[in-house]
């Protein structure tokens, strides 16, 4: 499966994004894993982040993980 890369910020339609890794916290605070992809805006005063269907696998398997760790 080939990994989308957006060209450009859904909320801002700014032309300069960055992968990094986002952060995937509980509810209550605590981060369960630091490795999410993502897709942050570079555009001033954004900043937002884009997550692809990469991110969302990402997410469900590192709250399994977590779940199964409790």
């Amino acid at each position: 499966m080939d990994s989308f890369v957006p060209k450009k910020c859904v909320y801002c339609g700014g032309n300069e994004v960055l992968k990094v890794n986002w952060f995937y916290r509980d509810d209550d605070g605590t981060i369960i894993s630091a490795k999410i992809p993502a897709y942050e805006c570079q555009n001033m005063g954004c900043g937002e982040h884009t997550f692809t269907r990469e991110s969302m696998l990402a997410m469900e398997e590192a709250r399994k993980a977590y779940r199964e760790k409790e």
